[in-house]
């Protein structure tokens, strides 16, 4: 999966965690990607945006979208 084109990176900004986007369609009220999630180890799958906003990180701080990318 090397030819893929990454267009949006999402990021934990205060530890692990980081999911790079290659496609992505909206479902309803949310938004289905696919792309590469690089937690404990890097894999390709699916994933929602529903379930990054839903991640609660310390300091009340949440999941980011990376707007350099």
């Amino acid at each position: 999966m090397e030819d893929k084109e990454f267009i949006c990176k999402f990021f934990n900004p205060i530890g692990r965690g980081t999911w790079l986007v290659c496609e992505g369609e909206q479902v309803g009220d949310d938004y289905k990607f696919f792309g590469e999630v690089d937690l404990l180890e890097r894999e390709w799958g699916y994933f929602y945006l529903s379930e990054l906003e839903s991640i609660k990180l310390p300091l009340g701080m949440k999941i980011e979208r990376d707007i350099l990318f």
